[in-house]
């Protein structure tokens, strides 16, 4: 499964350690690096360095990703506007088909029209989409560590997974102990 929506809606960063503040790290791709980060959240080269137009596009993309996943995790119904607007951003990725032979087997690729952050965008929304569509969406989940808030997909054989990672787990398990013990 594409994990791009994941990735997306979690550069909203919460410290899960309840220490540190917010940070949108979105804002890291206007910094020198960024380069890196496009390829750690979504392997993409040869994108030109996004302009603050381009981050506050993805920073609503995000909120809207947010939004819908909100209601799926509180099993409520999708808004109407939500998926028109999605819809909106799949309408960004127009792309061509490509026959390609390599000795004696054919390859059909879909090839991008344009190359650009609304293609990206485009491609975001559509593994979003494709989340909604075609996998199980008792699966989507938000951390229960309340100072994390990270969004993921439970991957677990039995459904029941509360973090999204052991980092949070421990910290949850360190401060129910403490609760119990009366620890400060």
């Amino acid at each position: 499964m594409d994990m791009s929506w994941e990735t997306l809606i979690n550069t909203d960063w919460h410290d899960y350690r309840g220490v540190a503040k917010d940070e949108d790290r979105l804002l890291n791709l206007l910094k020198p690096g960024w380069k890196t980060l496009l390829r750690e959240w979504w392997n993409i080269e040869g994108l030109d360095q996004p302009t603050p137009e381009a981050i506050e596009a993805l920073q609503m993309l995000r909120t809207l990703l947010q939004r819908i996943t909100r209601d799926i995790i509180s099993e409520r119904q999708i808004a109407e506007q939500d998926l028109e607007e999605l819809n909106s951003y799949l309408e960004h990725s127009p792309s061509r088909l490509l026959l390609t032979q390599n000795e004696n087997e054919f390859t059909l690729q879909r090839i991008p029209c344009t190359f650009d952050w609304s293609w990206l965008q485009a491609q975001i929304a559509a593994s979003f989409a494709t989340l909604l569509a075609e996998y199980d969406l008792t699966r989507v989940k938000q951390c229960a560590n309340p100072d994390c808030r990270w969004t993921y997909y439970d991957e677990s054989n039995s459904k029941r997974r509360r973090w999204c990672d052991e980092d949070c787990a421990n910290i949850m398990r360190v401060r129910r102990f403490r609760e119990r013990h009366h620890y400060p």
